[in-house]
């Protein structure tokens, strides 16, 4: 008998550990650098530099996940897995441990992601299981795909004209050429590598509606700011109202769902409304 209750105990304790695998944090650190063309400014090489830090850190985030969780992907298995990054994208904040231009043209930087597995894994269940929200997520890859492409055909072709311009006798002409080219590259990148100013006016968007008592414009801008740019306030505003039914019908789930992704991007007042639903 009392060997067959320390075997339950044992049995007990091994299902308490591996219900616990995901309850724990964990760190992910790289280090990336990246080599800035004649067409690069700083700005734009630390914005190329710490988006690609992001993406490698995310991408190895998820392929941690599907290993550990042992998935059966079904369909494209880099669709599933650009999914789980997108979404692990909205709730993880990037940490830039160290960044430097010490060694011109080589952009170094170094950054970590920690992430809470067992929060990442309850987010990826709500949205893969939701249609809606698997579409909007495709449709922003989509989106970001095509951006980044157009980012680095512009990057091409502006490396190709500022060579062709290189032999040009008037040199006021050139450097003018050269600053034109530039500045329309950067500007691309700028727009390309960062959402988050974007995002900030989509949200004050939904607020002006919001204000206007047009809940349901304001609800189409806060979903904008909160999907293409993981935008936390949005997320929080969004949760309200679908808590409330303003402009959107209203749901508890969808409220718990905005609140969550607010809340893990330290919205304080989302976990605390997140706590009565």
């Amino acid at each position: 008998m009392k060997n067959a209750s320390k075997h339950l105990l044992f049995c007990l304790l091994l299902l308490a550990a591996a219900g616990n695998i995901y309850a724990e944090k964990k760190t992910f650190t790289r280090e990336y650098t990246y080599r800035a063309s004649d067409a690069d400014s700083k700005i734009t090489a630390e914005k190329i530099a710490s988006d690609e830090m992001q993406k490698i850190l995310l991408r190895e985030i998820g392929t941690f996940i599907i290993s550990e969780q042992q998935i059966t992907v079904q369909g494209n298995e880099q669709d599933y897995l650009e999914n789980i990054v997108a979404i692990t994208a909205g709730i993880v904040e990037m940490k830039v441990l160290e960044a430097n231009f010490d060694h011109y043209p080589i952009y170094y930087i170094k950054a970590a992601m920690t992430v809470d597995l067992d929060d990442v894994n309850r987010r990826i269940d709500d949205v893969l299981n939701d249609k809606q929200k698997t579409k909007e997520l495709e449709e922003e890859r989509k989106k970001r795909r095509e951006a980044e492409a157009e980012t680095a055909k512009l990057k091409r072709e502006t490396e190709k004209q500022l060579k062709q311009i290189a032999n040009e006798r008037d040199a006021a002409k050139r450097a003018l050429e050269e600053e034109r080219l530039k500045a329309a590259y950067q500007q691309q990148v700028v727009n390309t590598a960062t959402t988050a100013n974007a995002a900030k006016e989509q949200n004050h968007e939904g607020y002006r509606y919001e204000m206007q008592k047009d809940y349901a414009e304001a609800a189409v801008w806060y979903r904008k700011s909160a999907v293409q740019g993981n935008y936390a306030p949005a997320q929080y505003n969004l949760g309200l109202l679908y808590e409330f039914g303003y402009g959107v019908k209203r749901s508890k789930e969808e409220a718990k769902f905005w609140y969550r992704a607010a809340a893990a991007q330290g919205i304080f007042e989302a976990g605390e409304r997140l706590k009565k639903l």
